[in-house]
């Protein structure tokens, strides 16, 4: 069964969220592809992708490292 309740999802550094073409909003159902870990006692969800109706935002590829990372080798330098 599904439980309901807030969860706090770390995405990404803003930065690389301010760059993609995905809006969310406070209070809108989201659905979270991730991989959850226990860092000091607590569960921590580390999302590797989010889907909000048709919008999907890629954060993570499926060896689990961070698209931004490949993002900024892309990104011209100074």
């Amino acid at each position: 069964s599904k439980e309901k309740g807030q969860v706090r999802v770390h995405l990404g550094p803003v930065w690389y969220l301010e760059r993609q073409e995905f809006d969310l909003e406070p209070g809108q159902e989201v659905t979270v592809q991730g991989v959850c870990l226990e860092e000091k006692g607590q569960a921590r969800l580390i999302a590797a992708q989010v889907t909000v109706g048709d919008s999907v935002l890629l954060l993570r590829d499926q060896q689990g490292q961070p698209m931004w990372e490949a993002w900024r080798k892309r990104s011209p330098g100074p």
